[in-house]
Order: structure tokens, then sequence, then C-alpha cells
């Protein structure tokens, strides 16, 4: 019998809280393409292991509570 385990290597993807930042950038029609690199789908911020990642989530966390207070209208 064979068993395959798999484990995880570190983050596969954005965080909540960077899909809920540049989410919020696009219902404003700010979204760039430098934002989607770094933080979207397959940005770099979920490429270069876990502590990044962690860092990055922190970002779009902060960065995404700024927004809801400055564009209280967005949407976000």
């Amino acid at each position: 019998m064979l068993i395959l385990l798999v484990t995880a290597c570190g983050p596969t993807g954005p965080s909540d809280e960077c899909k809920a930042y540049v989410g919020c950038y696009e219902l404003m029609g700010t979204a760039n393409q430098d934002l989607r690199d770094t933080y979207g789908e397959e940005g770099t911020c979920w490429q270069e292991g876990t502590a990044t990642a962690q860092t990055c989530t922190t970002v779009c966390k902060k960065g995404l509570e700024s927004l809801k207070k400055a564009y209280p209208n967005a949407g976000c």
C-alpha cells in the first residue's frame, strides 16, 4: 500500500486581509499592476516564505483600515 503525505511548505496564496485590501482598491478603480504583483493571487508576498507573507498580511490589514477611514463610502 502506498500512502502519500502532502504538506504545505508555506503560503499558497493571498491572505484574506490582502484579498480585501486589493479588492478595496479595485472597488475604487485605483488598483494597479504593482499592487497585484505584490499582494494579489500570484504576488511576491506568497512566494518568499512565511515571514514575508506575515509581514504582507500586516501591511494589508493596516492599509485596509486606512482606506476605510479615508474613503468610508468606497464600499470596502
